[in-house]
Parts: C-alpha cells; sequence; structure tokens
C-alpha cells in the first residue's frame, strides 16, 4: 500500500489543529445572538442530505446548525430563543458543579457579570470541606480545567474581568488540584489543565507543585502527556469505549488540540481525537453502543445512552455522535430529536470543549461513522489499567481482548479474555471496576439491550454494573453467538445471576424449552439459562430483569435477524434445535449453533469454535475499518478506496491516495 506523506501543517490543514491553511482567525468564541447571520439563516444550514449528495460533506455543510442546537440545549433553551439571543439563567452555586454552566455561559456572552462573580466565588471556595454539592476535594481537576479553558480562551477579551482574571490565576497557582482518585480520566485532566496554564507563566512559581515554576510544569507534563498519548495510540485505553469517561477525556484531548502551544503535542492530540471518534463509531450502530465496555456506570440498561429509565442523561457521548456524524436520538413516541429537548444539560455534558474547538474529524472518520453496510467483525485489546502508574513508566503485561458482531440492524458483543493483574499489584483491585462484560444492543427507541449479569451490591459492582471483586465471569463469542460461564464465590451476596431483558421494549416475546426469545422490529433474540429462569414480577425491575438461582450458572445468547434468518418463527425453530450442553463440575459450557458452529467455554481456559482453539493474540485495531498491529503505535483509517495512517511514534498522518476528501473547516 503506498502512502502519501503529511506534514503536520498538511494534517492541520485536514484536522484544524492550527489557524491559517486559508481561514483567517477569528474570536475564540462568538455569542450565538452576534446579528451577523440571522435566525433563519442559521436554520436553513440544517439542509437533509439528499440520497445524491457525498454524506460527509452534507454532514459537514450542516456542523454549525447542530453545533449551534447543542450550545441552546447546554442551559435549557429553544435553538430559535437561543439564536434570537435569550439570555439563559444566570449561573449560581446551585446548579454549577465544577463551574461548567457558568465557564460556558461565558464563553458563549452570556450572563457575563453573573458567570464572572461565580467563577471568582468557585477560586474563592476552593479547600472547602464541600462546595457546589460535589466535593472538590476529590474532583477538584475537573474544576481546574473549566478555570484553566476559561484563562486560554478569553484572557485579554473583555468578557474575563480583571478581577476574574487575577482570581483564577491566583487559585491556579495557589491550590494543589492533584486528583485523589488515580482513574485514566482524573489524570489525564489534571496533567491536561496544569499544563495548558503552565505554558502560560514559565516564571511563576507554583507553590503547590513543590515550587516549581511554570516552565518546569510545562515541560513535564508536555513530555507525560505525549507519552500518554503514544501509549493508548499503541495499547488502547483502560477506560475503553466508555460512553462519559470517554467524553471527559475527549474535553482534555481537545482542549490540548486547542490551547497548546507545543506543535507536536497539539499534532497527537489531533490525531488521539480522530482515533477516538473511529473507535466509538466501529462499536455503534446508529449510534447505539454495543458490546463489552470499561466504566459504564449507568449506561447499560434500556435507555443505554440516557442512563436509566426517564432519567436525564449522566453522561454520554451521543453529543459527540450528533455534533460531528448527524446522528440524531429520536424520542420513541414523538419521534423529536431526544438531544435537542429543552431540559438543560447536566454538569458533564455542560463541560463540553466540542461546543467551542476548531477540531473537525478527518472525512474518512465521518465515512466509518455513517457508511458500514455489511456485517463485520471488530477485535480490539486494551491494556490493563494501573491506577499506580497511569501513563504508563512501567506498562504492566497483560491485556484485555474484546470481540464485537456488528450488523446494520443490531450489535452484540463480548470481552473474551482479560489477563490476570499481578498478584502482588495493589492496583490490581482495578479489575472489572464498572466493567460491562458484553451483551446485545438494538437501535429501537432509545436502544434496548439484552445481557446477563452477575449482580453486586456496592458502588463499583453494582447491581447491573461490574464484576469487582468477584472476577466470577468468562464469556467467549463467535459471531452472534455468545456464552458466559459464572462460578460465584460463597463471599458474594447474590447467588445468582441475573438477566437485564425488557419485555415491553420487544414486539414479541415467546418462551419455550427453558429459551426466551424476542422480537425488536426485524431483530430477533435468543436467552438461555442454565437450570431455568424467573421473572421479576414486582419492584423497580418488574418485567425488566430475569433471575437464576445458583453459583455455578452458564447462559446463552444469539442474536438474529430478518435479513439472516428469515421469519422470527424460523429464528426460534433453528435455535430450539441447537444443543447446549452445561458441565457444572468442570464448568464447561458448548452451544452447537446453526449459525456460527460448534462453540465452547471452559472456565479461566480454552475458547473453541468447531473443534479448532480460537488465536486470542488481538490486534490493538482489527476491522475492515480500523487497523493496528499490537504495540506498534500505527492505526489505518479504512473505507473502500481511501486510507489513512496516522504514526502517533513520529506524529504524522499519511494518506492514499493523494486525492483523499477533506471536511470544509469550520470557524470556532
Amino acid at each position: 500500500m503506498k502512502f502519501k506523506k503529511l506534514t503536520a501543517l498538511s494534517f492541520a490543514c485536514l484536522a484544524g489543529i492550527a489557524t491559517g491553511c486559508g481561514r483567517q482567525a477569528t474570536p475564540p468564541e462568538r455569542p450565538l445572538s452576534d446579528a451577523s447571520a440571522s435566525s433563519a439563516e442559521k436554520q436553513s444550514s440544517a439542509v437533509k442530505p439528499r440520497p445524491e449528495d457525498d454524506p460527509v460533506q452534507s454532514v459537514a455543510a450542516a456542523y454549525e446548525s447542530r453545533r449551534d442546537r447543542l450550545r441552546s440545549t447546554t442551559f435549557g433553551m429553544t435553538a430559535e430563543d437561543y439564536l434570537a439571543g435569550r439570555q439563559p439563567d444566570a449561573p449560581d452555586g446551585s446548579y454549577n458543579v465544577f463551574g461548567s454552566y457558568a465557564s460556558t455561559a461565558l464563553r458563549l456572552g452570556l450572563q457575563p457579570e453573573a458567570a464572572n462573580r461565580t467563577l471568582r466565588e468557585i477560586c474563592a471556595s476552593l479547600g472547602e470541606p464541600r462546595s457546589r454539592n460535589k466535593t472538590v476535594v476529590d474532583d477538584s481537576g475537573f474544576t481546574m480545567m473549566e478555570l484553566v479553558r476559561v484563562y486560554n480562551a478569553l484572557n485579554g477579551s473583555p468578557l474575563l474581568e480583571p478581577a476574574t482574571r487575577e482570581a483564577i490565576v491566583d487559585a491556579l497557582c495557589r491550590f494543589d488540584f492533584s486528583p485523589k482518585h488515580g482513574s485514566e480520566n482524573h489524570l489525564l485532566v489534571f496533567w491536561t489543565a496544569r499544563y495548558l496554564i503552565a505554558q502560560h507563566m514559565p516564571d511563576v512559581v507554583f507553590s503547590a507543585y513543590k515550587g516549581k515554576t511554570g516552565a518546569e510544569l510545562a515541560r513535564e507534563d508536555g513530555e507525560r502527556l505525549k507519552r500518554f498519548i503514544r501509549y493508548r495510540a499503541r495499547q488502547g485505553w483502560g477506560e475503553f469505549d466508555s460512553g462519559g469517561y470517554m467524553f471527559l477525556s475527549f474535553n482534555a484531548i481537545l482542549s490540548l488540540y486547542d490551547f497548546s502551544q507545543d506543535e507536536e503535542l497539539k499534532t497527537l492530540a489531533g490525531m488521539m481525537a480522530n482515533v477516538m471518534l473511529a473507535d466509538m463509531a466501529v462499536d455503534t450502530v446508529f449510534g447505539v453502543y454495543g458490546g463489552a465496555r470499561g466504566r459504564v456506570k449507568g449506561q447499560v440498561l434500556d435507555q443505554g445512552r440516557d442512563g436509566e429509565r426517564g432519567s436525564p442523561p449522566m453522561y454520554t457521548v451521543n453529543e459527540l455522535q450528533y455534533l460531528y456524524f448527524g446522528l440524531v436520538d429520536p424520542e420513541p413516541e414523538s419521534g423529536q430529536e431526544r438531544l435537542l429537548s429543552f431540559t438543560p444539560m447536566n454538569y458533564w455534558q455542560r463541560s463540553n470543549e466540542s461546543l467551542f474547538s476548531s477540531f473537525r474529524p478527518l472525512d474518512i472518520v465521518v465515512r466509518i461513522a455513517l457508511d458500514r453496510p455489511e456485517p463485520y467483525v471488530n477485535k480490539e485489546r486494551k491494556h490493563l489499567h494501573n491506577m499506580a502508574d497511569v501513563v504508563p513508566l512501567q506498562p504492566l503485561e497483560g491485556s484485555i481482548r474484546k470481540y464485537t458482531w456488528y450488523t446494520p440492524q443490531y450489535i452484540m458483543g463480548s470481552l473474551q479474555w482479560q489477563d490476570p493483574y499481578p498478584a502482588d499489584l495493589k492496583a490490581g483491585v482495578y479489575a472489572k471496576h464498572q466493567q460491562h462484560d458484553g451483551g446485545l444492543s438494538i437501535p429501537h427507541g432509545t436502544s434496548t439491550h439484552i445481557f446477563v449479569h452477575h449482580p453486586g451490591n456496592g458502588d463499583i459492582h453494582t447491581y447491573w454494573e461490574g464484576d469487582f471483586g468477584c472476577l466470577c465471569r468468562d464469556s467467549f463469542q463467535h459471531k452472534a453467538a455468545q456464552l458466559s460461564l459464572f462460578e460465584i464465590p460463597d463471599r458474594e451476596p447474590y447467588q445468582l445471576v441475573h438477566a437485564y431483558f425488557p419485555r415491553e421494549n420487544f414486539d414479541e416475546v415467546t418462551e419455550k424449552d427453558g429459551w426466551i426469545f424476542a422480537r425488536c422490529g426485524d431483530v430477533y433474540a435468543a436467552l438461555y439459562l442454565t437450570d431455568g429462569y424467573t421473572w421479576t414480577t414486582s419492584g423497580k425491575w418488574a418485567g425488566r430483569e430475569l433471575t437464576s438461582a445458583g453459583s455455578r450458572k452458564g447462559a446463552v445468547l444469539e442474536a438474529g435477524s430478518r435479513r439472516e434468518h428469515g421469519s422470527f418463527e424460523a429464528f426460534c425453530q433453528e435455535v430450539l434445535g441447537n444443543e447446549v450442553i452445561f458441565d457444572p463440575e468442570t464448568m464447561s459450557l458448548s452451544y452447537d449453533s446453526a449459525s456460527a458452529g460448534l462453540i465452547e467455554l471452559h472456565r479461566n481456559g480454552a475458547r473453541t469454535v468447531d473443534g479448532q482453539p480460537v488465536d486470542l493474540d488481538y490486534p490493538t485495531y482489527d476491522c475492515p475499518y480500523l487497523q493496528s498491529r499490537w504495540d506498534s503505535g500505527v492505526i489505518d483509517f479504512i473505507h473502500g478506496d481511501r486510507r489513512v495512517r496516522m504514526d502517533f511514534n513520529k506524529a504524522e498522518i499519511i494518506t492514499e491516495p493523494a486525492e483523499v476528501a477533506v471536511l470544509p473547516r469550520h470557524e470556532k
């Protein structure tokens, strides 16, 4: 394969890393009430793509309209009122966790007096036991990031009052924002924020960080961030495919992209932003995340993109899919865009650098997100996350392997294997932390999920999430058939497994010979739990949960569709003819699927298909659209005859053929 090498400047033109490249620099933010464009003119840009249009260009053409609508939703307004210049509610302490509401309003030129006052109050309150209804000592890095982004975006602007600027600088130099939690997103946010302020103050002494100067901190954090990004290009993210925590990490990456004075770091950040979006795209169908994911926290139920039924989204990447790809999340009854409701976004969503960033994904990333017409297998491999060494400086041996079966109608995935942490490693307690080992996802309404799980009663092994402290599950999938084994220790409070199966989300549900069958439109599902099951008939999970008692359990989940099986009845008959064998003594499970083959799973052991051992030596990425050898740091994006290669070792991007289409530049 021949590639054309692009310089860093060429990549800046492709992805919008820097100003120039045929456009003039513009102010960081322009209030939406600016009279330079009327509301009608703004709305007219939301042109629905015609079939004959290039989808990438159609999505690009409507970008500003989508961004404006997201900005309006930030404050709970209609886009029309927002574009007409209506002022949102003033920021205050009751609805301003981490300062995100105030910082977003100020950057848009809205309620500037109240926003400045609130930011000064936040700076003065740092160090108090509790502030803004959140433990600032625990999560102060998120507050730091808001202050730093305001400083970088508005320093020298009349929107940022001198007193506010002084309060921000004093707080950033005086207060120690080091995170209490050693998670991937906390440390990335902290290092990014500290770097972005230190680069502006080379001679200032930061007393909170051992009296180091800004120049010293900028140099140390800059190199640390480069290593952090390069390592994740080589071995994936620890909080992999996390709908919420990816959102926080993506904000940090965009902040580096927008504000870093180090051109190499700026380029690496732009490259990684494209990888994160493509990585998300290949594991989604119509914007619905599917399969195994790290740190899900409230995203695995029937409204999986929006947390529990009826609740507002706590964490989501849905805004990113809407903004960059034009994917819309419709209300199941009204058909209106759920994203554009008049309920104000929560503090994570308001802390959204993509509302301001000059970053645009490469056109090949958008094509991958929008055009994957045929089923495929996606194999990925992720590093073992070590909270004691997050960069890491001394990477752990071992990894996580995940498998996803994508179709245009549904997506199904499994965690195929996870190497154990070293026995003497304290950070090994992270194993299975808020981790979702897989299941079936159907993009129907707000999305419908089926998965099997061992319930916990803690914060990181909850009733529906994670396997922390138990490590009692093994799973294995081939095509659309997934096997799971559970060996539950006596110490666990729940001696059972349960399945999430939201009966009311399906058009048909039938039960026969121990199988539960369901149809959702043209998508079919079949679930089998060894030793039977019981529907939950009362309480919160009535009609949405199946339980199966016992400490040694097996489960089979298979999916299909009209496209693959014809009628629902034909699917059910085929599955009923498939043999399931479970041996609780040897903890082995086999399933002879007419569609996927003879699949066998042994607890902590062999995985075979048609009698042949399966090779689990996965690359970092391996699917038709995204490929990378394990630990190489070189990632290929592929769509049709288009190829883009990102070499993180050299901070280079190369493309083939030379005439690859490029998204038009957009203003901030």
